[in-house]
């Protein structure tokens, strides 16, 4: 026991050296003595020798991994960025001990680990240490908000805003809260309360695009012409300008801003010099890129009709790989290539410029009916697959949810669709790509499709062989109104420019009817009234088969 007593008495006094060779000592002859490994691995991280410090703290942990060890181990692991093993521990630590240091290490080990759950978590646990700091609660808030727990960023933001009331930034991202979980009037306020404590382009943004989904458009433009004080963006502006006017249906007004501003989206993938303006040419290769998303190749694929490809060498129209089947059996003259190919040319042009290109305005939108067929070979897989005594419906409840904006405007949660699938004459399919809701599906009897859809040349033949189908403002509504399907669309108060401000009819597809919100959202009135419709139609199919 003398050695360790001078090493420990060393250590006291600062003497690194001696102490580091009586522990030595001490554990060559006691090596299961946890005590002088611990002591030893705190002298090795006063001297900053993280490296010898772990290894001592690691054997101390494996005789007694009691609290201390485990914490001292953890702020080693930390040092030499070890953060998987620092995690490990400090989540046992923080357990029993409530230290601001320790949740600052485990809240860091959470980002350098990619964990923003456990990140909130740990956050909002040493939430008390913090409720005097703006920076830190705006970061928690923030966390709070990607994560879509809105009423967590709520709070926090509140909480902010009692501390420092003229903070503008918290007000603006508490309007952006209000908006994500559908409360306008409330997003307004705030939006309005952060304008008037700071006018700044962000506010400006943020109100014009919540007074627009607002549908007061005059308002809207009246702030969105404001931000021309604030040093704005052009580009910004030309898409915020072109939308307001498309939700208004006002083509002449704002379709070529908006296209500018996809244009500018492209200037990595299209020279500036080979934009095409509409000119033919026998010894040139155009490409047209469909490149946007999924629902605005299908919707504006009807004007590639218009173009004579017999007037250029080739005409090359690029797609996502999933639609490559379905237009090379649809649009024969053109050829078809797989976006990411490299391909010549000597002009070039987006999809959606070729409205602007014919100069076609909404009030004349062409092949409304149908204009696309699943090709023969997918639609004869799917022939015989459904029931043939029920209405056979496809539904999709789940799009793109990247935009928080749009969150609830693409998404219906699974259980407020209930009603349908208790229907006893319908049969429904789930056209979701992906296998999340499998269980979901079998407890209520609705048949995943997901398995077996490779592109969207399966999902046309599905479709096809269905006698409904039922969405969400997704690729898959508008994919079924160009193969001319019975479709019911399920629109937010404020949905997208592209349904402009339509009920029941749809400008774009004369097989779509329209069933929306009346209340952003609240989606109870819209799946009772197609409830109402489907039951119609089960009654229908039965009254026809009896005949």
């Amino acid at each position: 026991m003398e050695k360790i007593k001078k090493a420990i008495a060393f250590h006291k006094k600062g003497n690194y050296s001696c102490a580091e060779k009586f522990y030595l000592e001490f554990l060559a002859d006691n090596p299961l003595e946890g005590k002088a490994h611990h002591l030893l691995g705190c002298m090795y991280m006063q001297m900053k020798n993280f490296n010898a410090a772990f290894q001592s703290l690691q054997k101390a942990y494996e005789l007694d991994n009691s609290i201390p060890i485990a914490t001292d181990l953890a702020l080693c692991a930390f040092e030499i960025k070890d953060f998987k093993t620092a995690y490990m521990h400090l989540k046992d630590v923080v357990q029993t001990c409530d230290n601001k240091v320790l949740y600052d290490k485990i809240i860091q080990c959470c980002s350098f680990l990619n964990l923003p759950k456990e990140m909130l978590n740990y956050s909002i646990r040493a939430l008390k240490f913090y409720t005097n700091d703006i920076y830190k609660l705006r970061d928690i808030a923030a966390l709070a908000q990607d994560l879509q727990e809105f009423e967590q960023a709520k709070t926090l933001l509140l909480m902010l805003i009692k501390l420092c009331p003229k903070d503008y930034v918290a007000y603006n991202n508490l309007g952006l809260v209000y908006e994500f979980t559908s409360d306008f009037d409330s997003a307004e306020d705030a939006y309005r309360k952060a304008f008037e404590i700071s006018p700044n382009l962000d506010v400006i943004y943020n109100l014009s695009i919540l007074l627009r989904r607002k549908k007061k458009y005059n308002e809207a433009l009246e702030l969105l012409e404001l931000s021309k004080q604030f040093d704005c963006n052009p580009e910004k502006y030309k898409h915020s300008f072109g939308l307001l006017h498309l939700f208004q249906k006002d083509f002449k007004t704002g379709y070529k801003p908006y296209i500018d501003y996809l244009k500018v989206l492209q200037k990595n993938n299209i020279d500036d010099n080979l934009w095409w303006s509409g000119e033919y040419n026998e010894n040139a290769s155009l490409v047209i890129c469909a490149t946007e998303g999924f629902g605005d190749i299908f919707m504006f694929s009807r004007y590639l009709d218009f173009l004579d490809v017999a007037k250029f060498k080739e005409v090359i129209l690029i797609v996502p790989p999933a639609l490559h089947d379905l237009f090379n059996f649809n649009f024969p003259g053109f050829k078809i290539v797989n976006m990411g190919k490299n391909v010549v040319y000597n002009f070039a042009t987006i999809l959606m410029d070729l409205p602007l290109i014919y100069n076609i305005d909404f009030e004349h939108i062409p092949s409304t009916d149908k204009y696309l067929i699943a090709p023969p070979e997918y639609f004869k897989n799917w022939k015989d697959f459904f029931n043939k005594d029920k209405l056979n419906v496809g539904i999709f409840f789940a799009g793109n949810t990247t935009n928080k904006r749009s969150l609830h405007n693409r998404k219906i949660d699974f259980e407020k669709l209930k009603p349908l699938f208790l229907l006893n004459d319908a049969s429904f399919y789930s056209l979701q790509p992906e296998d999340t809701y499998g269980e979901a599906c079998m407890m209520y009897n609705v048949t995943d499709l997901s398995d077996k859809i490779t592109n969207f040349s399966d999902t046309a033949a599905i479709i096809e062989n269905l006698d409904l189908v039922i969405s969400v403002d997704s690729a898959v509504a508008h994919l079924s109104g160009a193969l001319g399907k019975k479709t019911f669309l399920m629109l937010p108060y404020s949905a997208d420019w592209r349904w402009f401000d339509d009920k029941d009819k749809c400008s774009w597809y004369g097989s779509v009817r329209i069933f929306k919100q009346e209340q952003e959202g609240n989606w109870n009135s819209v799946i009772a009234e197609i409830e109402s419709e489907v039951k119609s139609l089960c009654a229908k199919e039965i009254n026809s088969d009896t005949l």
